[in-house]
């Protein structure tokens, strides 16, 4: 017999503990991470935000995900990769971001790694990061006179000493062309070009809304032409609800404040995992917290799921072109390494594996106990890190040599993906 809400009422024969069993079964959260869960996250955003937008002075929700970095504390790092490092001491009201810059230019360099997919060695070193390339070099150059000096040793061959003279050759060669890299990269990526945005999981606080907001401050300060900068930003989601409150505050905004803005902010519902754009769309993207949510989802395979993420953004990124991701997952601990290496790296060569990369870890950092003293407890987090992900140019493809190497091997030969630490 139907009921006034349209089903079924519960049969004669049908005991009390079923009935509950069912009951719960109906009302039970939808699994985390999957489309419907988001959905009914953001079910009443689209409302509230429409009545705080009618309603001056009622107050804003908090956030989700507000516990990360917001776009004032990562915009020290997010406008020097788009204006080049000397953006900063445009606006005197930047001077906060100013110090902060400085800040991330003279600090230590504490930690430099070689990433690998199944192992990564983590070697200590106290040096500042803007001698950091020297020390490099110096390194490298010193590790090839050694070599020498012990090949001459040993063997005392000509022979030996000419390879050692051509490895030193190249070795030098290959830091001649790092160093051009990063006088690219202090230029900005915005330098020859405006460049094209998307934030990855924007939510209800996209980071591009606010870098949008940025920039045409500067237009107004400054005097530069904001579309000159920055084509255009999209932000995406895989909740419809949540894009369709942004679009609609944006709606708000816009009758309030009627002047065309000069740079397209776009909304877009999308799949992370399955991005509908075309490869190298895109010259900078910003990711804040959605790889962390999908991780959690274990029984949902969230890891893999964050790998297809990764894999994603690295094939709509230009080449030259950044990754910026904000994660509680701090690369200063263990348990951020073993996140780089299990899901980052495999990420990164799954979708653009042809190409050289280079990570840089901007964060605080957490004292490690002794071992040997009970007494210590475990280390607090650090907190949140900056991930600032660089797609360099295509790699030499491997010469032939006609001997069969098995699946495993290959993984082994596969480059290793520099990794530089920051810390504040």
């Amino acid at each position: 017999v139907p009921t006034k809400e349209g089903t079924a009422a519960p049969s004669p024969d049908e005991s009390g503990e079923q009935r509950q069993q069912q009951g719960e079964a109906s009302s039970a959260p939808p699994p985390y991470g999957s489309k419907e869960y988001w959905e009914e996250r953001y079910e009443n955003l689209k409302e509230l935000t429409q009545n705080n937008q009618n309603n001056s002075t009622a107050e804003e929700p908090d956030p989700f995900h507000a516990w990360y970095f917001n776009f004032e504390e990562l915009a020290p790092l997010i406008l020097p990769l788009i204006l080049g490092n000397s953006a900063g001491g445009q606006e005197e009201e930047e001077s906060d971001h100013e110090e902060q810059d400085d800040a991330s230019e003279t600090g230590d360099a504490d930690r430099n790694s070689k990433l690998a997919s199944t192992d990564m060695n983590k070697e200590e070193s106290k040096q500042q990061a803007q001698n950091s390339k020297h020390n490099e070099t110096m390194g490298l150059k010193g590790k090839v006179e050694s070599d020498k000096l012990r090949s001459d040793s040993d063997a005392g061959d000509n022979e030996d000493s000419e390879e050692d003279q051509m490895e030193e050759e190249e070795e030098e060669e290959e830091v001649e062309e790092e160093e051009d890299e990063e006088e690219e990269e202090k230029e900005g990526l915005a330098r020859n070009r405006p460049i094209s945005v998307v934030e990855v999981g924007c939510g209800d606080v996209p980071l591009g809304r606010e870098l949008v907001s940025s920039i045409l401050q500067l237009e107004t300060k400054v005097g530069v032409d904001a579309s000159n900068i920055i084509r255009e930003v999209v932000c995406l989601d895989y909740s419809e609800n949540v894009i369709e409150a942004m679009k609609a505050e944006q709606k708000l905004r816009s009758t309030k404040k009627p002047k065309t803005s000069s740079i397209p902010l776009i909304y877009e519902v999308a799949d992370a995992r399955k991005l509908p754009y075309k490869n190298e769309s895109f010259d900078l993207l910003l990711e804040k917290g959605t790889l962390d949510a999908m991780l959690s989802d274990r029984d949902g395979n969230g890891p893999e799921n964050c790998r297809k993420i990764v894999s994603e953004c690295a094939r709509v990124v230009t080449s030259g072109g950044c990754m910026v991701i904000v994660s509680h997952l701090n690369a200063h601990v263990e348990s951020g390494l073993q996140w780089l290496n299990d899901i980052v790296v495999p990420g990164l060569r799954n979708g653009a594996g042809e190409y050289g990369w280079k990570v840089e870890v901007h964060g605080a950092e957490a004292d490690i106990p002794n071992d040997e003293n009970e007494d210590e407890t475990l280390p607090e987090s650090p907190g949140p890190a900056v991930y600032i992900i660089r797609k360099g140019s295509l790699l030499p493809k491997p010469e032939k040599t006609g001997v069969h190497v098995d699946e495993e091997e290959e993984e082994d030969v596969q480059p290793s993906i520099p990794l530089r630490f920051f810390t504040y």
